[in-house]
């Protein structure tokens, strides 16, 4: 016969003693807190917590490197906007010292051909700053930066809301005698979490929401226009292209429903020109639109029908009639606040 050391076949046991139900059914305390009550072990300790706040733990995990990947991709960018600049007014000596040659004497021929060249190279490496942000590979660093800052924004917001509701589950299960009974079947150290000290992520959560919600955000061309992000109901990122003349909001029907916005029947219609194109447009409301650390709550816009889809969202100045924006292609962004 095996033998067990006493500790050891305590811990057996009160792995293995059973629940008794009205219906009959028997389970493990262990199976009755997790299928029951939606509670795990955390890692190879004795705390149970809720499934939601290990989520939360994987999130947090992630922010380190998130944040890092940002700041690397910023400071590569802010070296190629160095970089451009210096060149670029290098090739604007060049280009101006050609033109006054343009009339000079044969023996100058030689100095002509060398800056002719110098030029050449200097086209295909740099461009006029504001057209930085439409070279393709400082285009998609810029994409890929607006989609970091996305993702790591919109999973603080969602820690943010889920830790009170957290928070609320544990102070159920603690006046759940259900849960109780079957955490003192098991014995020893089992208890209820959480494991996280929820002021303590709050201030941590702070750090990163410096990274995600800034006052500047990253600004790209393409198709010759310049687009920028935002974020519907904290939970719905969209591109918007900059519109110029007039300030509405406009987006297309996925986007609507993606970010669940209602568009019910009896709500009001406008026509809307593109080009030579006219849409009826659906009028709507959108509750809550951010823009890096500025929230626009109750904004007005309309929703294209499926046959504009391809027209994708536009925005202008409308919604920061109460703040400054200032567009800096030059410096791949765009500026949000009140400044001079």
């Amino acid at each position: 016969m095996i033998g067990y050391s006493p500790l050891l076949f305590l811990a057996i046991l009160a792995s293995s003693l059973t629940l008794q139900f009205a219906n009959g059914d028997e389970m493990t305390a262990q199976d009755f807190l997790r299928r029951e009550k939606g509670l795990m072990r955390f890692g190879r300790s004795d705390v149970w917590i809720v499934r939601d706040e290990q989520r939360m733990q994987r999130r947090l995990q992630g922010y380190s490197s998130m944040k890092a990947t940002i700041q690397k991709v910023q400071n590569g960018l802010a070296v190629r906007i160095a970089e451009n600049r210096t060149g670029w007014l290098q090739l604007t000596n060049v280009e101006s010292e050609l033109r006054a040659l343009s009339s000079a004497k044969p023996l100058n021929a030689p100095r002509r051909r060398q800056l002719q060249r110098q030029r050449n190279i200097l086209r295909q490496r740099f461009v006029k700053p504001s057209q930085l942000s439409g070279v393709p590979a400082v285009q998609s660093r810029l994409i890929e930066l607006t989609n970091a800052r996305n993702n790591l924004g919109l999973s603080i917001v969602w820690v943010r809301a889920t830790m009170p509701k957290v928070a609320e589950r544990y102070e159920q299960l603690n006046r759940d005698e259900e849960t109780l009974d079957a955490l003192r079947r098991l014995g020893g150290a089992h208890r209820l979490g959480p494991v996280f000290n929820f002021e303590r992520v709050s201030r941590t959560l702070r750090e990163y929401e410096e990274v995600a919600f800034t006052s500047t955000l990253p600004l790209y061309r393409q198709s010759g226009r310049l687009r920028l992000s935002g974020i519907i109901n904290d939970d719905t990122p969209i591109t918007f292209s900059w519109r110029d003349v007039g300030g509405r909001v406009v987006i297309t029907s996925n986007m609507a429903q993606s970010a669940g916005i209602d568009m019910s029947s009896d709500a009001p219609r406008a026509e809307l020109q593109f080009g030579t194109r006219r849409l009826t447009a659906v009028r709507v409301r959108i509750p809550y639109l951010r823009f890096g650390k500025h929230v626009f709550r109750e904004v007005d816009a309309y929703v294209l029908p499926p046959e504009g889809e391809q027209l994708g969202a536009e925005i202008g100045r409308d919604v920061f009639r109460d703040v400054q924006i200032k567009l800096q292609p030059e410096l791949l962004s765009a500026k949000i606040g009140n400044f001079e």
